[in-house]
């Protein structure tokens, strides 16, 4: 019996990076793909993924590695907030977001003079307060 060579294996296909960001993965997708991808889950997630997609989607670049970046726990930080600020009545909420969103805009140094501000603890609540500041932790200190 003559000995035989098996036949080469087909070249597999080049295995692409794995995206930085679930995010990155979704937004890749055609939309035909998506819808195909979404179709396997139930629908209210697949609202939740639609949702957190066209945020991300709206999100800058600078926004998104920010994001892609974050600490185990700082995600977890993010996510508790989260959580928490959908039990705030619509008012406060807002105005917890509002000064999320001025910090943002602050060198660390000013955040911090805000954060000590007599009228930043005339502001909110103690509750509101600890949530802020927690949140200011995740922000880029450069």
């Amino acid at each position: 019996m003559p000995n035989r060579v098996p036949p080469p294996k087909p070249e597999r296909a080049k295995k692409l990076d794995r995206p930085q960001h679930p995010l990155d993965r979704w937004a890749a997708m055609s939309p035909a793909q998506r819808e195909a991808a979404l179709a396997k889950y139930p629908p209210a997630k697949q609202q939740n993924i639609r949702q957190r997609l066209a945020k991300w989607m709206d999100m800058s670049e600078e926004q998104k590695e920010r994001v892609r970046n974050l600490t185990p726990e700082q995600r977890r930080i993010l996510t508790t907030h989260s959580q928490w600020m959908q039990t705030l009545p619509q008012e406060r909420r807002q105005a917890v977001r509002k000064q999320i969103n001025l910090f943002e805009q602050m060198s660390p140094e000013a955040r911090q003079a805000e954060i000590e501000s007599p009228s930043f603890n005339r502001r909110f609540d103690v509750t509101e307060r600890d949530h802020i500041k927690q949140v200011v932790s995740t922000m880029p200190v450069e």
